[in-house]
């Protein structure tokens, strides 16, 4: 070889030739291996940390490798190369050349760390749901973040290193650069890049599914701690205290608490994450130890009131039990209820044996309750048995007691019903009509001493059966208290109606005559009568001073009774001035009793005795007439708070009227018995009253039975009308129920501000314009059958519609789609029509029947016209395609390679 050519090309190719260089080289090196060492991210920290610290702690890291990067770096190198080559001189390595010539650099590499432990440090945080999130810091961190704040990070940290400038234009400052260029790094688009993300990506979310699993383990513990305390405790405790079963519930509580310390850990790690569970473990137990805390606290606090109510009934018993008897019924009742005591006791024991059950269980869990409830648990203990041992002492030396008290008290009323009956057989001596009243008031008093007796005779008889002794007969001999009584009866009755009519009649006679009630006197006078009369048939024959007496009181009523009728007739209430003007120009003076006015000065001074014939007649005629004024104003009293039912009739902003059958029922009552009136010969002086009711009342009726019938047409016509399309097709007929219509919002209008009927239906020109209201309506409903004849007449399938059903349609012809829910009545076998297009492009296509099975027309149908039209149109397409399609089904019924199922199958029909 050449050496000298060789050595040449060698110093052309070769840095190597000078030391300068090689030295820069080495310090070049040296920089970049320290670079090799670093890393964007932060180094694997020491212990497991928050999210948020995480984040900020690699924020930190990347910013602080791109300053390093863009400043420490390429400083200390182009220092490194400047002093080292400084001294070169020309050639390639001088640093005043003017030209350039661009060199490469390789890519910066990205660190690398393996994880050694839990990357995220999280907690398990409670929602008020019951529900369970992780998060830090009591903050809830959804489980995409995760997965979005590294990849952000990683993205962060290429963005930081994608704009760090060349070296070159920083050594050789001599150059002019046109821009600075930029050293060339790793992009997020490249192949490598890309791959790393998305590993990080598949790494992080499968890392986010043993965590969602294992959040999903929470959801048992859901429904215990959504409960509400208060009402858990309280639908325990429904049917009251069971000491058992609270003691299993409070068992299984106390368990359940104990496993969350063995089934949950404070912490749990779970792939890259450190989960605390410390917050649901401590509310869990705090849970299971509150209800046990609650359902202890209920347990004493409704023990206490058992207590309490116990006590109660025990003093109650024991009141009953230590108290003193005031007689032999007293001690009849403590027998009694000392019979009723072992029951009573019972039930005690029973509900005690119960109250110490639940302190035992208020004991084993070792709940403090207050001294008062100590005291309240051993209050009612033995006391009941201890009183009535007492209690059974008691009765015995109360009955011997009472029982000498009621010996004595026999013989006492023995005496006394001797006294009595003796008065009573001498009181036939007393027969002084004027002394009557003291006589009355002496036989009330044997009455209500009778009365006593007898009550007395039964209480000592129940005392007697008490005492186990035979009962006295009171009835019979020496006594006979039965006996005594009706002997006494008929001088009881004789006397007291005596006194009766006695007192009555002189207020009678000498009274405000006003103030009498003609109903009291005769009632009080016949009744006293009957009972004298009957006196005077007992007496006779033997007491004959008595019988003189009752006979004599017997004419004296006679003698009053026929003054009874005078007193009805003057005390009609119908009596107005006309009819005391009547009877004083028939009495020849004048007859209107004021407040000095009385019956003795009519009978005495004005004899109206001998004038009571015509008296009778025209208080009659006052009677009669009154109970026309009264049935007038009864007929006017029914029609206050009648009203018109007034209700908003859809959405017309117009009304409707109901309540009819209530309105013409009591007109028709009203009508007839106002009739009924007219033909009363007591009805001059109501005479126009009667027309003129007569007259409102039929007004009413005729207007009602009008607004009735209008009511009904325009109900029915209405929302026929309110269709433009309607309107458009019978203008005539339109105007006509527009006059109409505006007649029925005013009238109903005043009918909602003024629904009584007869204040409502009282003028004359309300009925004309009703009568001509239905006129245009029968008008309207003409012109409306007529054209609705037309139609038919112009598709004659529409006579298988009602009138509804056709209005329908016809009130609808803009929207062709409305024929579709009666074409079933028009074509025996057409359940639907398929339409395309839309407006005035609009055809039918085919034709369905209700098992689905579909018919194309042999050629589209035009939807033009009148609805009449186009529907003939499609009656004839139909006919044409069915024999379309029977004429191609029969040439296919040979050529089918499916042969007769296939062909079935495939045709209609």
């Amino acid at each position: 070889h050449d050496w000298a050519q060789q050595y040449c090309l060698f110093n052309f190719n070769s840095f190597l030739t000078k030391g300068e260089l090689i030295l820069c080289i080495v310090k070049t090196k040296a920089e970049n291996q320290r670079i090799l060492g670093m890393s964007l991210f932060a180094p694997h920290p020491t212990k497991t940390t928050k999210p948020d610290e995480f984040e900020h702690m690699e924020s930190q890291a990347i910013v602080a490798a791109a300053a390093y990067l863009k400043d420490t770096w390429l400083t200390s190198l182009k220092n490194s190369l400047r002093n080292g080559l400084k001294d070169v001189g020309k050639g390639w390595f001088n640093l005043n050349e003017t030209k350039r010539e661009l060199g490469k650099v390789k890519n910066t590499r990205l660190g690398e760390s393996k994880l050694k432990w839990p990357l995220f440090k999280l907690e398990l945080i409670l929602n008020a749901d019951g529900t369970v999130d992780i998060g830090s810091n009591s903050v809830p961190i959804p489980f995409e973040k995760f997965v979005e704040m590294p990849l952000a990070l990683f993205d962060k940290a290429l963005a930081s290193v994608s704009d760090i400038p060349q070296l070159e234009p920083m050594v050789v400052d001599q150059i002019f650069w046109s821009s600075k260029p930029i050293l060339a790094s790793v992009h997020q688009e490249e192949p490598g890049a890309k791959e790393c993300r998305e590993r990080m990506k598949r790494a992080l979310e499968e890392a986010l599914v043993p965590m969602r699993q294992y959040i999903e383990r929470f959801e048992e513990f859901r429904e215990i701690l959504n409960v509400v305390p208060e009402e858990y405790v309280s639908s325990f405790l429904t049917e009251g205290i069971n000491a058992d079963s609270i003691r299993k519930k409070l068992t299984s509580l106390m368990d359940l608490k104990a496993g969350v310390e063995d089934r949950i850990p404070i912490f749990m790690q779970v792939g890259p994450f450190e989960l605390s569970l410390d917050s649901i473990r401590t509310a869990l137990q705090q849970r299971y130890q509150n209800l046990t805390n609650l359902f202890l606290s209920e347990v004493a606090v409704r023990t206490k009131h058992i207590c309490d109510e116990l006590n109660k009934r025990t003093e109650q018993s024991l009141k009953r039990l230590k108290a003193s008897n005031d007689d032999l019924e007293g001690v009849s009742s403590l027998e009694d209820f000392l019979g009723e005591l072992p029951e009573v006791v019972g039930e005690l024991d029973a509900d005690i044996k119960k109250t110490l059950a639940s302190f035992e269980l208020l004991d084993e869990y070792r709940f403090d309750y207050t001294k008062e409830d100590t005291k309240r648990r051993w209050a009612t203990y033995g006391q009941v048995s201890q009183a009535a041992d007492y209690a059974v002492n008691v009765i015995k030396s109360d009955k011997e007691r009472f029982e000498v008290e009621m010996l004595e008290q026999q013989e006492e009323f023995g005496s006394e019903i001797s006294s009595i009956t003796l008065i009573v057989n001498n009181f036939s001596k007393y027969s002084d009509i004027t002394k009557v009243k003291e006589i009355g008031e002496n036989v009330q008093s044997i009455n209500e001493k009778l009365k006593e007796y007898v009550s007395r005779s039964q209480l000592f008889n129940s005392r007697e059966i008490a005492l186990g002794r035979s009962t006295t007969d009171y009835n019979s001999p020496p006594f006979e208290l039965s006996k005594v009584q009706k002997n006494f009866e008929p001088y009881s009755n004789f006397w007291l109606a005596a006194a009766e009519y006695t007192s009555c009649q002189a207020t009678w006679m000498d009274g405000k005559f006003n103030e009498l009630d003609p109903e009291s006197v005769d009632r009080i006078a016949q009744n006293c009568f009957r009972v004298v009369f009957k006196s005077t048939k007992l007496f006779d024959g033997k007491l004959e001073d008595l019988h003189a007496t009752a006979v004599k009181l017997k004419d004296e009523m006679e003698d009053f009774r026929q003054y009874i009728p005078l007193v009805q007739a003057l005390r009609q209430p119908g009596m107005r001035d006309r009819h005391w003007e009547a009877l004083t120009e028939t009495l020849g003076f004048e007859l209107k009793p004021d407040d000095t006015f009385t019956l003795r000065k009519g009978l005495e001074e004005l004899k109206l005795a001998d004038q009571m014939d015509p008296i009778v007649k025209i208080c009659d005629v006052a009677g009669k007439e009154f109970a026309i004024e009264q049935a007038l104003d009864k007929m006017v009293n029914d029609w206050k708070g009648t009203e018109l039912s007034v209700k908003e009739y859809r959405d017309t902003g117009t009304y409707v009227i109901g309540g009819w059958d209530e309105i013409f029922q009591l007109l028709d009552d009203n009508i007839v018995m106002t009739q009924a009136m007219t033909f009363s010969p007591y009805k001059k002086v109501f005479q126009e009253r009667l027309d003129d009711w007569e007259r409102g009342l039929k007004l009413c009726s005729d207007i009602l039975e009008q607004w009735l019938a209008c009511q009904r047409n325009w109900m029915y016509l209405e929302p026929i009308f309110a269709s433009d399309d309607i309107q458009k097709q019978l203008p005539t007929e339109s105007k006509r129920f527009q006059t109409v219509d505006r007649n029925w919002r005013k009238f109903t209008a005043e009918a909602f501000k003024n629904p009584a009927p007869l204040q409502l239906c009282s003028s004359e020109r309300m009925l004309n314009t009703f009568m001509e209201c239905n006129k245009l309506l029968d008008m309207v409903a003409k012109g409306l059958s007529d054209y609705l004849e037309t139609k038919r007449g112009g598709f004659a399938r529409f006579y298988f519609l009602s009138n509804d059903e056709l209005l329908e349609i016809l009130s609808q012809t803009r929207d062709p789609l409305a024929v579709q829910a009666h074409l079933r009545k028009c074509f025996e076998a057409i359940d639907k029509l398929d339409f395309q297009g839309e407006g005035a492009g609009m055809t039918m296509v085919a034709m369905n029947s209700a098992e689905k099975e579909k018919a194309t027309f042999e050629s589209p149908v035009p939807v033009k016209g009148n609805v009449e039209n186009w529907l003939s149109a499609v009656e004839a397409m139909m006919k044409r395609s069915v024999k379309m399609i029977a004429k191609q089904a029969a040439d296919d019924y040979t050529k089918n390679p499916g042969g007769r199922k296939q062909w079935v199958q495939e045709w209609q029909g």
